[in-house]
């Protein structure tokens, strides 16, 4: 593959132009962070897509029993323990209701959120700017 860029940024502060992109997919990743980098993160996903793009993701939801478990930083926002592979960490899970995931969204035209159906403990997103 001649014509892919791989990059490192954080989903805050993506270097990328003003509506360039047709989708943005975002798999288990925007909820591993506090309420207030998850709201610049979906401005910075709205900011990069163009007019009619697509934007989905899944987030997980206050329905998971993993909410509520490990040390709270903030509502419903927990640093929790995980290992994978041979590691041990503490990770940051934000659990969000549907108003929130909704109010989240308010500057996209169209916005679709709701429960998985393989992992219902996750919200199904799927926003048109």
């Amino acid at each position: 593959m001649d014509d892919v860029t791989f990059l490192q940024a954080t989903m805050t502060d993506m270097p990328f132009g003003n509506s360039q992109f047709d989708a943005v997919i975002s798999v288990s990743v925007i909820h591993h962070a506090l309420r207030k980098d998850i709201a610049k993160t979906i401005n910075e996903v709205y900011r990069i897509l163009r007019k009619n793009g697509l934007f989905l993701a899944n987030l997980a939801s206050v329905s998971d029993p993993r909410c509520g478990v490990g040390v709270m930083v903030e509502p419903r926002t927990f640093k929790t323990p995980e290992a994978y592979e041979q590691r041990r960490f503490e990770e940051l899970h934000h659990y969000f209701t549907e108003d929130e995931v909704t109010k989240l969204l308010i500057c996209f035209s169209k916005t679709t959120v709701e429960p998985m159906r393989d992992r219902p403990n996750y919200w199904k997103v799927m926003a048109v700017k």
